[in-house]
């Protein structure tokens, strides 16, 4: 069995390669794998080290000594290989140096790896061309898709500073694939997005629910459309009274003030209690606005 370790140092153990399908390879070597020969090592500061072409060595050795440079924010773990040579105050960076840009011009680390300089690993790009391969934020399930106020995923992708809308979906996976068809036509070489597996999809089917009293009339509201200030308008009560009756499962909510809501919303008693145990088979833009109210209690 072949022994195998990670290529490079700390930072290089795993070096993610995100083709245009955005899925990612890692690239490993061993007696059978990539041959040392095909890159060098250059040790950086901060447990770090960047690899580099070995025609390129001895070059970028001569330069100076070679530091790790956090990039962005102080909690980054994004690093660029960085010198200062004979004293100068201006960052010389070794991506830069390897591809001769001149000062305005700029380069995309195509597998997002900032310490992987090997020439096949760098291109020349705009900055919009630079963005185009950002990965997804933190905050997104996945890249380009998002959750709005009334609960429905959707993907939007942004060309040129013209947002643009690529539907709405019942779930995030779906939604991810069409941004993926998306940044594909847009662009071109330079798209990064994630491709979930379409098995995923199963994960945000709707499961039966159990509501209580209060949440029974929020579900009700959902589904008409009823805004909390509306009902509270047609009750005669403030809105926050309405907020206390839903939010604490319709504790002192007596037999006739549920009759007295209900009429307010046009629907029976019994219409509420359907919607209560049926809720489940309603559709996913009223259901995530129930659940975007409040806390659900499932079955």
């Amino acid at each position: 069995m072949l022994a195998l370790r990670p290529l490079g140092g700390p930072n290089l153990g795993r070096i993610s390669m995100f083709g245009l399908n955005g899925n990612c390879n890692n690239l490993w070597h061993g007696t059978g794998g990539m041959a040392v020969d095909d890159y060098r090592e250059i040790p950086l500061t901060m447990n770090q080290a960047a690899i580099v072409d070995p025609e390129d060595y001895n070059r970028l050795m001569q330069i100076g000594k070679w530091h790790a440079h956090k990039a962005g924010r102080q909690n980054s773990r994004r690093y660029y290989a960085a010198t200062r040579p004979n004293g100068r105050t201006n960052l010389l960076l070794m991506h830069r140096v390897i591809l001769g840009l001149t000062r305005y011009a700029h380069c995309d680390h195509i597998n997002h790896n900032t310490l992987d300089n090997r020439k096949k690993n760098l291109r020349p790009a705009t900055p919009m061309q630079n963005n185009w391969n950002r990965r997804k934020s933190w905050m997104n399930i996945y890249k380009g898709v998002s959750f709005n106020k009334e609960g429905i995923w959707m993907a939007k992708i942004k060309v040129k500073g013209e947002e643009i809308s690529l539907g709405t979906f019942d779930n995030p996976v779906e939604a991810a694939i069409a941004y993926a068809d998306g940044a594909r036509k847009y662009f071109g070489e330079f798209a990064c997005y994630d491709l979930p597996d379409k098995r995923l999809a199963e994960r945000f089917k709707p499961t039966p629910i159990s509501l209580t009293i209060g949440r029974q009339i929020a579900a009700a509201r959902a589904l008409l459309s009823v805004s909390s200030e509306e009902l509270a308008d047609r009750l005669g009560i403030t809105k926050q009274a309405i907020n206390w009756i839903e939010n604490r499962g319709g504790i002192g909510c007596s037999p006739e003030r549920l009759a007295t809501i209900c009429e307010a919303l046009g629907i029976t008693t019994s219409q509420l209690f359907d919607i209560g145990r049926n809720w489940s088979q309603y559709s996913v833009a009223a259901r995530n606005r129930l659940s975007r109210m409040g806390e659900t209690h499932r079955v």
